[in-house]
């Protein structure tokens, strides 16, 4: 339908990757915890991060913009775990949730 088709399109323009996920990163800056941010984005600036910087300088000395860098992404994900997410709680879901029969059943199943 129409507005599934939307909210596809909305969906895939929040996390496009056009300007570094600019929108994601945007509104992720304007949101207040909790959250749960998007883990491939944070690897990846990770790993640029590590791969496209030295840890140390031509003179020995350690590379402090680059240990700046991995702070801001460190604090950044703090600040994601700063609040807990408070849920409601509801006792059949709990209940089958901790019923691990009740969810995994034979793994031959699964493949059939």
């Amino acid at each position: 339908p129409r507005q599934t088709q939307m909210i596809h399109e909305s969906l895939n323009e929040f996390i496009s990757t056009q300007g570094n996920h600019k929108i994601y990163r945007d509104t992720l800056k304007q949101t207040n915890p909790p959250l749960i941010p998007h883990l491939a984005v944070i690897l990846k600036d990770l790993l640029f991060i590590e791969d496209g910087n030295q840890n140390f300088k031509s003179n020995g000395m350690v590379n402090f913009e680059k240990m700046s860098m991995l702070s801001l992404v460190f604090n950044q994900i703090q600040r994601f775990q700063e609040h807990p997410f408070l849920f409601p709680e509801i006792p059949a879901i709990q209940d089958l949730l901790m019923k691990k029969e009740a969810i995994i059943k034979d793994e031959k199943e699964w493949y059939r």
